[in-house]
C-alpha cells in the first residue's frame, strides 16, 4: 500500500545572500510517498515502512510528473517485494490524481492497480511529515553554510544524510527505510497527451481501479477492504458500498462536417437581370385600358421587376 501527494515546494536560501539572491529563490518540488508492506525477516513477517521521496526541478505539479515517479519508485520496490498488486492513496486533487489524464496512465499499467481518494483537505498525513523532514535537514544544513541551490543541491544532500537502509525496530516488530530520487524536468514528456474522454462523475467516486483492457477502469463511489473485497469476492458492506462501475475513456468520434457550402451568395455571385430593350409590341385589350384598344401600337418595356409596363399616351399598363 502507497500514500502520496506533493508536498509544498522548497525556496533555496542560503545563509550569506545578497539582496538579488533573497528576491529570486529557485523553487524545488517534493514529491513523498510512504509504501507499506510485509516482508520476512528472521523467520519473522515485518511490517516495512519504505518511504521514497522525488525531488525534481520541474515545477509542474500534475500527472505526468506523477507518472515517472510512480516508474521509479516502483523499480526501487520490486528488490524489496512483489509489486504486481498495488494500492495507493492519495488526495483528489485534478490536476496531479483524479483526471482522465491520470485515469489514462493508470489504466495502462501492466499491473494490477487501484487509487483510493481522501476527501477535500483531509488534513495533515504522513507525507507531510516526510516532507518537513526533507525541508528541515536542508534548512538545518544552510544555516551551518551548506549550499543548498537547487533540486540537484537538496537531493545530494538528502542522500547524504538522511537516506538509511533498513532499520529494525524490535518493539513492534516494525522496520523502516528511506530513498531519494532524482527526476529532472527532461525526463518528463508531455508531448504525448492522450486523446481520452472525460471520465463522467470523477468528483463523485473515490476509489478506481484498472482492468485488463486498456483505457477501461472500473470505479465505486467508497473503498472498502473487507476480505470479501481483497479477494475478489461480494462486498461485506453493500449498504454503504456501491458496486463496482465499468467505464471506457475511448474519446467517441464527432461526425464529420458536410462539405457542401453554406456560404450565403454575395453581391459579386448576384445574377443581375441583363437589359432589355424598347419593345413594339401589338396593343391587347386584356392589358392596357379600352380607350387605348384602337392605337396600331404602344411602348413597353421591363421595370426593375421584371414586369412590362406599357406605355399608351397617358395610360399605363403592367403585365
Amino acid at each position: 500500500m502507497t500514500i502520496m501527494d506533493f508536498s509544498e515546494n522548497y525556496k533555496c536560501s542560503f545563509q550569506n545572500e545578497v539582496e538579488s539572491a533573497y528576491f529570486d529563490q529557485n523553487l524545488v518540488t517534493i514529491h513523498p510517498s510512504m509504501n507499506y508492506y510485509k516482508k520476512k525477516i528472521e523467520d519473522k513477517a515485518i511490517l516495512v515502512k519504505h518511504s521514497i521521496i522525488g525531488v525534481s526541478n520541474d515545477l509542474k505539479h500534475d500527472a505526468y510528473l506523477v507518472r515517472v515517479f510512480e516508474s521509479k519508485a516502483r523499480e526501487i520496490l520490486e528488490k524489496e517485494v512483489n509489486t504486481e498488486s498495488m494500492k495507493q492513496w492519495t488526495d483528489g486533487y485534478a490536476a496531479q490524481y483524479k483526471s482522465k489524464v491520470g485515469f489514462s496512465f493508470l489504466s495502462s499499467k501492466e499491473y494490477n492497480i487501484s487509487r483510493h481518494c481522501f476527501e477535500t483537505s483531509q488534513g495533515k498525513n504522513v507525507w507531510d511529515g516526510l516532507g518537513a523532514i526533507v525541508k528541515n535537514s536542508c534548512y538545518r544544513a544552510m544555516l551551518t553554510g551548506r549550499v543548498i541551490g537547487n533540486a540537484t543541491d537538496m537531493f545530494n544532500h538528502c542522500k547524504e544524510t538522511s537516506a538509511h537502509g533498513l532499520k529494525l525496530n524490535e518493539n513492534d516488530n516494525t522496520s523502516t527505510i528511506r530513498e531519494f530520487v532524482y527526476i529532472s524536468k527532461e525526463e518528463v514528456n508531455r508531448s504525448n497527451t492522450p486523446d481520452v474522454a472525460t471520465f463522467v462523475g470523477t468528483r463523485r467516486f473515490h476509489s478506481i481501479r484498472n482492468t485488463e483492457t486498456p483505457l477501461t477502469v472500473e470505479s465505486r463511489n467508497l473503498s472498502c477492504f473487507c476480505e470479501a473485497c481483497l479477494s475478489a469476492g461480494q462486498c461485506e458492506n453493500v449498504e454503504y458500498v456501491e458496486s463496482w462501475k465499468r467505464s471506457s475513456l475511448f474519446k467517441a468520434k464527432k461526425p464529420e462536417k458536410s462539405t457542401q457550402s453554406t456560404q450565403k451568395p454575395t453581391a459579386a455571385h448576384t445574377i443581375k437581370p441583363s437589359p432589355v430593350e424598347p419593345l413594339l409590341v401589338e396593343p391587347s385589350v386584356d392589358c392596357v385600358p379600352s380607350c387605348a384598344s384602337s392605337l396600331d401600337s404602344m411602348h413597353a418595356e421591363l421595370d426593375g421587376n421584371g414586369f412590362a409596363q406599357y406605355e399608351v399616351d397617358d395610360y399605363v399598363a403592367v403585365q
